[in-house]
């Protein structure tokens, strides 16, 4: 008799082969990233840095219950730029509605296949 098991084994064998590749591809693109290095952003009013600027303070007063945001200037930054988009690191002092003015630190990633920027975090250092 064959046990009833075996004709799921080269079933079961696919899985695993298929799972082994999925988890080594993503470990080679972890790996890829991890290569990528941090860049200082040299020029912080270069009309396309001062976009990510101003779209990291005006989408914390949008998505922040109404809370005003002013910049008042941009510190310094760092970016990390690949082929499909960018992350941005920026250092900002800010006066927010009804508070005195701090230190933040905002987090945005810029889709240039995609043309659009997303917030990632906006914090108070």
């Amino acid at each position: 008799d064959i046990p009833s098991s075996l004709p799921c084994c080269p079933l079961l064998l696919l899985l695993l082969l298929l799972l082994l590749f999925f988890f080594t591809s993503q470990a080679a693109a972890h790996r890829k990233l991890l290569q990528l290095e941090w860049e200082p952003i040299r020029d912080l009013s270069d009309p396309s840095i001062v976009k990510v600027i101003h779209f990291a303070v005006s989408e914390q007063s949008r998505t922040h219950w109404g809370l005003a945001y002013t910049l008042i200037s941009a510190e310094r930054g760092e970016q990390l730029s690949g082929p499909e988009g960018a992350y941005y690191l920026i250092k900002l002092k800010v006066k927010p509605q009804d508070e005195d003015v701090g230190i933040f630190q905002a987090s945005v990633y810029e889709s240039k296949t995609q043309n659009y920027f997303q917030l990632i975090f906006f914090m108070r250092l």
